[in-house]
């Protein structure tokens, strides 16, 4: 094991540790010191005064250390001055008490109710609500930490919130060894960069919390000033002027988040990229979390994730400078040994030789004297000629053992040299063939290690994710992740784990998995790479994935029911849903690499060209992979699109009747029963399910709660096909305000309109009336005066109409007919110019009728009106 997986490894165990309390019980293990108990010093605050002496005094750092503090009452802020607790270390339980009149508007950053908690920091049972919206740099901004390092757990922020960097409804960042739990957030939060409903940045843990704040949602929470670039800003984002980074639970997690919930809607359509419903870019651990919220922005637009970047591992290997300076310093080793040893031999060599010459001056200086004098010839004395003799005796006896050291030290010499000469040729013919391999050793390679996952690994994955909520965008837009891609931003490196030491020859291993992810939510895309899991999967591998929402890109290439474009895995997942696309588009993905052993119910919408019920168009693989399309099927429903750009492929991409479709082994649910859901206004729902191509059994269809003032309705639902189901529906309920009154378009010469219509109607209610040529069958006695045809596309209550010129109320008589066309005479009010009488349906006529009265009834009114006449004279 390398140094630095040594030390990530001692950086995990130390970050197990600090997210402990020092305080909270341990086991004691047989031969350990027992540990010291830690007491806690007591605080309880009651007033809003006792509170602003308790922030006071947090500017110490050491101040809460084993300090408890328990909130008895709630406490209202409003009018006082307050920056935020400064730093905070021990515990701090709200008691579900409420503190309000929050409002937080100074210069700078990591700003929040507590600045700073420390990793031995535990606040509880907390509610805020209030203003947090510092100005300055603003970065690291969050209602109840700007930068958290211990556990937040049971808290809830309501109110409006925002900054620049670092933003979140909670924390702005949730460090490693940051705990936030079971937290609850509403209102309005929005910034620029990193921006989530509860941590801006989490790279620690966030479990069982919901936002329902809308994050980013309108256009002035989109823009960046120029003044608000930082050096962090360019570093860190691929396009300081666009807004980046958004998410319903954490803006950029590198963490882990489980079970979380976004019903928040997040971001505003055509603006800003890395957007999702729990996270805009990710690199760790999302699973089992939910989104209810629209999503929208320009692109990397995902119901779960905006981006989901692999994690990524670059190992460095040795390249060809290197080997050859480590095989050049070799050579010099040898080369320098050869001088060393030949240089010691030559030095004895020479030494001997120095010697012999010596011995040899020795002799000739004996022998000299032996040899006659030329002048004076005559015979050497006997002695001196013994004494010549010996001497040039022991001078070959010396010169002999010199001869033979001379012979030795040329021979170990020669055999040394040779051994050294040797070394050097091979190191020579070793860096000859490090120069031919060359290109083996001056390039990297990118694998994707994506499709050997195993359930150990947990980085890198978004796994058991559900969305519903509907997902808007201009290009890269998923129902669970809009890339899955390398971001392209300035730090390409950031984010990679290294082994080795950097050279021009590495290995590098990337990992994104989705996992038992499904999609219900309407997906939709206006350029290029919409898909009901994934838009664009450059790499990684979806897996057991399902999407039952529609995928609409009208206008756009690349369109699939689960990936849009696709140079990845996709294995055994499915798509049930409709598909629109102006090219590209596929009911598995648009255009794909690898895909097996996945199923498709689609219907293909306005496809000018390569569609296909598995594949618009097959990528062929970068690398070898046997039989990289292989045992898909799609279910045959009215028009066969074929498998693969309108050709269906035995074995690999093939078409399939019901009854067989059916009965494939293990087929997942979802391919036997339809599910229509119906959606409440407060986010609730209720499902219907019935088989595949059943009927909806109208009683069963929820009633909406009645809203004052308002008109509900399940949307949609009069326009659906409710017999032969074959794809799930969704319905929404709505209320829209109603008007008290509509009226007609035809009028009198007054102006006045023939009729009003009373009740509760949209905006697009509307009252026709005609002359009717019908009438009923009258007395001697009436005479009809008018008849009219009235209908409505919305139901009324009451009718007003208009009375006819110069006619006396008294003397009219109304009929309606019946739907079978009888006619019966209502009775009438009288309101102004108009009659007044209770209708129940949308078309029916009315015929007003004069009655002429006989002389008897004239007679005794005239009676009638001289009496009273009288009494009163």
């Amino acid at each position: 094991m390398n140094k630095k997986a040594i030390s990530l490894l001692l950086c995990l165990l130390l970050m197990v540790g600090m997210t402990v309390p020092a305080y909270a019980d341990e086991t004691h293990v047989p031969g350990s010191e027992v540990p010291e108990e830690v007491i806690f010093r007591d605080l309880t605050i009651s007033t809003a005064e006792e509170f602003l002496e308790f922030s006071e005094k947090c500017r110490l750092n050491t101040y809460s250390e084993n300090l408890s503090v328990t909130l008895n009452a709630d406490i209202d802020l409003t009018g006082y001055t307050f920056s935020g607790v400064p730093i905070f270390c021990g515990i701090f339980d709200g008691n579900n008490h409420k503190i309000t009149g929050l409002d937080l508007t100074i210069d700078g950053s990591m700003q929040g109710f507590f600045r700073y908690l420390t990793s031995t920091a535990e606040v509880r049972n907390l509610r805020l609500s209030g203003n947090i919206q510092p100005g300055g740099s603003k970065n690291e901004i969050g209602a109840i930490a700007g930068r958290n390092e211990g556990i937040i757990q049971n808290c809830v922020f309501e109110g409006t919130l925002s900054g620049n960097d670092y933003v979140g409804g909670i924390a702005g960042t949730n460090a490693v060894t940051g705990i936030i739990e079971n937290c609850q957030v509403a209102g309005d939060l929005h910034g620029n960069h990193f921006i989530g409903g509860i941590a801006g940045k989490n790279n620690g843990v966030i479990r069982n919390c919901t936002n329902s704040a809308l994050v980013n949602t309108t256009p002035h929470q989109n823009s960046v000033e120029i003044s608000d670039i930082t050096l962090d800003t360019l570093t860190n984002t691929e396009d300081v002027n666009t807004i980046t980074d958004i998410g319903g639970i954490a803006g950029i997690s590198n963490g882990v988040i489980r079970k979380c919930e976004n019903r928040g809607d997040i971001g505003y359509q055509h603006m800003g990229y890395n957007i999702g419903g729990i996270a805009g870019t990710q690199t760790g651990h999302i699973a089992e979390c939910v989104n209810h919220g629209a999503i929208q922005g320009r692109k990397e637009v995902g119901g779960i994730v905006g981006q989901m970047e692999p994690l990524t591992l670059i190992a460095y290997e040795e390249d060809t400078l290197q080997i050859l300076q480590d095989q050049l310093d070799t050579l010099s080793g040898l080369v320098n040994q050869v001088s060393s040893n030949a240089q010691a031999s030559a030095n004895g060599i020479t030494s001997e030789l120095g010697t012999m010459h010596d011995q040899l001056d020795e002799a000739r200086d004996a022998i000299d004297a032996l040899l006659p004098e030329l002048e004076e010839p005559g015979i050497p004395d006997s002695d001196t000629l013994l004494a010549a003799l010996n001497t040039i005796s022991g001078v070959l006896t010396k010169m002999s053992g010199s001869l033979r050291r001379i012979a030795a030290a040329a021979q170990d010499n020669a055999s040394s040299l040779a051994r050294d000469l040797n070394a050097i040729s091979g190191q020579i013919d070793a860096m000859r063939q490090t120069i031919q391999n060359a290109p083996d050793h001056l390039s990297g390679t990118l694998q994707d290690i994506s499709d050997a996952d195993t359930p150990e690994l947990l980085t890198g994955k978004v796994a058991s994710c559900v969305n519903y909520g509907s997902v808007l965008a201009d290009m890269n837009v998923g129902g669970i992740a809009g890339a899955m891609a390398i971001e392209n931003d300035m730090d390409l490196w950031e984010d990679w784990l290294t082994e080795g030491d950097s050279s021009l020859n590495f290995r590098a291993e990337v990992r994104a998995v989705i996992l038992d992810c499904q999609n219900s939510g309407t997906v939709t895309g206006s350029k290029q790479s919409i898909g009901g899991i994934a838009g664009w999967q450059y790499l990684g591998l979806v897996k057991n994935s399902s999407n039952t929402g529609t995928v609409d890109g009208t206008n756009a290439n690349y369109v699939g029911g689960i990936t849009g474009l696709s140079t990845g895995y996709i294995r055994s997942s499915y798509a049930k849903c409709e598909i629109r696309g102006k090219a590209y588009a596929g009911g598995i993905a648009g255009s794909g690499t690898i895909v097996t052993h996945s199923l498709a119910q689609v219907i293909l919408v306005d496809v000018k060209e390569k569609q296909g019920a598995i594949l618009g168009y097959a990528e062929e693989p970068q690398s070898d992979v046997e039989q990289p399309v292989d045992s898909n099927i799609y279910l045959l429903i009215g028009t066969d699109y074929g498998a693969i750009d309108g050709i269906s492929y035995s074995t690999m991409a093939e078409p399939m009747e019901l009854d067989a479709f059916l009965n494939i082994e293990n087929l997942p649910n979802l391919f036997k029963t339809v599910t229509i859901r119906f959606v409440f206004e407060n986010g609730t729902e209720e499902e219907i399910t019935v088989p595949v191509g059943g009927e909806l059994d109208a009683s069963k269809i929820p009633a909406i709660p009645a809203k004052e003032g308002c008109i509900a309705k399940w949307d949609g639902l009069d326009d659906a096909k409710l017999q032969n189901i074959m794809f799930d529906m969704t319905f929404e309920a709505v209320y829209t305000s109603h008007s008290a009154v509509i009226q007609s378009q035809l009028t009198r010469e007054n102006g006045l309109p023939i009729v009003l219509l009373e009740g509760a109607f949209t905006d697009n209610a509307a009252v026709s009336v005609i002359t009717s040529e019908t009438a009923p069958v009258l007395t001697e006695k009436e005479t009809l005066l008018e008849s009219w045809s009235v209908t409505t596309n919305e139901p009324g209550s009451t009718i007003h109409l208009l009375i006819p010129q110069d006619a006396d109320a008294n003397q009219l008589k109304v009929y309606i007919s019946n739907s079978d066309g009888n006619w019966d005479s209502v009775p009438f009010a009288v309101d102004g110019s108009y009659l007044v009488f209770p209708v129940s349906s949308n078309a029916f006529s009315i015929a007003i009728v004069q009655v002429t009265q006989s002389n008897a009834a004239i007679f005794i009114a005239a009676i009638c009106i001289l009496t009273a006449a009288a009494a009163v004279v």
